[in-house]
């Protein structure tokens, strides 16, 4: 059993649109699937469903196949995608998780917000 990753991968869009997906993976399948950036989705408390595509899939899946997937729900919750696409989202998770985050990286962080914590902590009782 191979550990839990995590992905970032980011990408300005054409018409400048900034994406970020953080992908979280482990044994060959998606955990969880975080799409954040400038663009819009309307209504926005869809974008969850956007996310859940992806839960519990390969991470080897058909990009065509997700697209649709992705299609299918805009067209069934009347969403509006603007400044984003399903193709990009798409594309991005497949970069994400091709480019996982070091573990070395991932302790440094968690280390460095412990620190962070325990001197706001430290200054708050002064």
């Amino acid at each position: 059993m191979i550990g839990r990753k995590k992905g970032i991968a980011t990408e300005k869009l054409q018409g400048g649109k900034l994406v970020r997906i953080k992908a979280e993976f482990q044994d060959n399948s998606i955990i969880s699937i975080q799409i954040t950036g400038d663009f819009f989705i309307y209504p926005e408390e869809n974008v969850k469903e956007l996310e859940e595509v992806f839960v519990l899939k390969n991470i080897f899946f058909d990009e065509k196949e997700i697209e649709n997937e992705i299609l299918k729900i805009v067209k069934k919750k009347g969403m509006t995608l603007i400044g984003i696409t399903p193709e990009a989202i798409t594309r991005l998770v497949k970069k994400a998780i091709s480019n996982p985050i070091p573990e070395e990286k991932k302790k440094i962080s968690s280390e460095e917000k412990k620190k962070t914590s325990n001197k706001e902590k430290s200054d708050d009782a002064r």
